[in-house]
């Protein structure tokens, strides 16, 4: 009898303490007011959404980083190649204003359209800042300024913004219609070095890190270029990698080599035609079609 009291006892005192921890558990996660806790992150197309922010590419992952839905040409074409290298050579905004174009008979989702205007009230930022693998113009040496266009007479809050495309530039920065300071830095990176290096990955397996550093130590030789942000690289070449319209015949295949035969074609049928093996741009060989046997033109 003594011993069925004590049990009960004790079980009754398990169940008080299970009540009072649960109670102060409550308490401390309660949140005061009308306050709202972060929400929680949800897969989406492949990559982490998170709902706060739908232009904050740091909020996403993988494809879904490319909120902007930047398409970019590999390998880019003479005209194209010949763009993305101005940056190197001159400036690129040369009236100090970085602001979106206006595409023929572009609308708005409400069905207005934009403005070409841009006055103190477009302003987004004064502090621009380009990546690019050596110095060029921004707000760090120059007054660069980043401007967002609105609708004729603004018949809606709708904007347009910059994210550089138009220049060969990837935006990696987020919009921020509200609470935005003027003196934020807005990052971009140039198609030029985004290139560079992929064809560096894919040549040599490089890493970000090493491609960096032997820009910067490159740099600092040579006393051009300036500082570069590998937090702001690794999320632009991980922008670029799903923004790629990537033509893998265009990009990794050579007119001069040997074709696969296409159905109802026959070695025969080209006799007499100089086949040319490359690899890596080095003549490696060619056929000597008399032997039917490779002759090894250059040794190295």
């Amino acid at each position: 009898m003594e011993e069925a009291k004590q049990k009960m006892l004790t079980e009754n005192m398990r169940d008080r303490l299970k009540e009072k921890t649960l109670s102060k558990n409550k308490e401390t996660t309660e949140v005061a007011g009308d306050r709202e806790l972060p929400f929680e992150p949800a897969e989406k197309e492949g990559g982490t959404h998170n709902s706060q922010n739908e232009q904050n590419i740091f909020l996403f992952k993988g494809k879904s980083s490319n909120v902007f839905n930047i398409r970019i040409n590999y390998p880019p074409n003479e005209d194209e190649k010949e763009d993305i290298k101005r940056l190197n050579t001159e400036d690129i905004f040369p009236d100090d204003i970085a602001a979106p174009d206006i595409l023929d008979d572009e609308r708005c989702e409400h069905g207005n359209s934009f403005s070409p205007k841009v006055t103190a009230a477009n302003l987004e930022s004064r502090n621009v800042i380009i990546h690019h693998t050596q110095t060029t113009k921004d707000s760090r040496n120059g007054n660069l300024q980043l401007m967002f266009l609105r609708t004729e007479g603004e018949l809606c809050a709708c904007r347009k913004y910059f994210t550089g495309e138009n220049k060969h530039l990837l935006r990696v920065s987020p919009i921020m219609e509200k609470n935005s300071r003027d003196y934020r830095p807005v990052h971009f990176v140039s198609y030029y070095y985004l290139f560079q290096y992929h064809q560096t990955l894919m040549s040599g397996g490089t890493s970000q890190n090493a491609f960096a550093n032997a820009g910067q130590k490159l740099n600092t030789m040579l006393d051009q270029g300036q500082a570069v942000d590998k937090r702001i690289l690794k999320k632009a070449y991980e922008i670029f990698i799903h923004a790629l319209n990537y033509d893998i015949e265009k990009a990794w295949g050579c007119s001069k080599c040997p074709k696969e035969l296409e159905k109802g074609e026959q070695e025969s049928m080209f006799h007499g035609v100089l086949e040319v093996h490359i690899a890596d741009g080095i003549n490696m060989g060619r056929f000597n079609l008399n032997i039917n046997l490779p002759i090894i033109v250059n040794q190295k």
